[in-house]
């Protein structure tokens, strides 16, 4: 198998595009049904970059549940 960045960038910029949209477009959705229009573009970038940095961490996700408090 060929692992050559031009291979990664056709396959994981269609891969991040659907991924970030499919999982952000439901929540944006109820959003703006309640009359609260955030900035797509800001929502998008922010999740995906702190995405990015974590990933060679495991790949935790951006979202993860905070601890409760003691």
């Amino acid at each position: 198998m060929v692992d050559a960045p031009p291979t990664r960038i056709s396959v994981g910029i269609p891969l991040f595009l659907v991924t970030m949209a499919s999982q952000n477009l439901a929540g944006l959705s109820v959003l703006h049904l309640h009359g609260y229009r955030p900035r797509l573009r800001s929502v998008l970038s922010g999740t995906g970059g702190i995405s990015a940095l974590i990933a060679p961490l495991g790949g935790l996700p951006s979202t993860w549940p905070r601890s409760p408090p003691p």
